[in-house]
C-alpha cells in the first residue's frame, strides 16, 4: 500500500507531461523571420532573406521534422524534441540541404545562405517558447551565419 502512495503521485506527473506533449504535437507552419543581416551577403534585405516553411512534432519517440525554403534553397531536418516546462527544445540528427545545384545554379540576384553556415546552425539546439496559450512557438534571436532573426511558427487549424 505504501509503495502504491509513493508511486500514485508520480504517474500523476507523468500522465500530465503526457498531455501537454500531445497537445504539441502536430503541424506548425512559420519560418524564420530575419530582422538584421549582419554581413555581406546577394542581397541585404532582411524580409528578402527570410525562410518559411515548417515544423511537424510527432508524439511517437518526440521525433520532429522541419522544413524551411529560402529565395534559392530548402532545407530539410530530422530531429528530437523534449519539452522543459514552457518550453520545446529540438536537436536535429539530421540536415539536408538542397542548393539547386551549388555555385553554378545560383542567381547572384536572390538571397543565399551558405551550407556550411546552415549546417553549423543546426547543429545547436533549438529552443522554442510557448505562447499565446500554446498556439504559437517563438525563438529567442538566433544567428544563421549572416542572418540574424527569429523562428516563429503557428498551430496549422487542420493540425490536432
Amino acid at each position: 500500500m505504501k509503495r502504491l502512495l509513493i508511486l500514485a503521485p508520480l504517474l500523476l506527473v507523468a500522465g500530465c507531461a503526457d498531455r501537454a506533449r500531445a497537445s504539441l504535437t502536430g503541424r506548425w507552419t512559420g519560418g524564420f523571420d530575419v530582422s538584421k543581416v549582419t554581413g555581406k551577403l546577394q542581397t541585404s534585405d532582411p524580409k528578402r532573406n527570410d525562410w518559411q516553411g515548417s515544423i511537424q512534432l510527432y508524439l511517437t519517440d518526440t521525433r520532429c521534422s522541419m522544413h524551411l525554403e529560402g529565395e534559392q534553397e530548402a532545407v530539410d531536418l530530422q530531429g528530437h524534441w523534449h519539452l522543459n516546462h514552457k518550453q520545446i527544445v529540438v536537436r536535429f540528427d539530421s540536415v539536408k540541404i538542397d542548393d539547386a545545384g551549388g555555385a553554378e545554379g545560383r542567381n547572384p540576384n536572390k538571397a543565399f545562405i551558405a551550407p556550411a553556415d546552415l549546417q553549423a546552425a543546426f547543429a545547436i539546439p533549438m529552443t522554442l517558447d510557448i505562447t499565446e496559450k500554446g498556439k504559437a512557438l517563438e525563438s529567442p534571436l538566433v544567428q544563421i551565419g549572416p542572418l540574424l532573426g527569429s523562428y516563429r511558427f503557428s498551430k496549422d487549424s487542420l493540425a490536432r
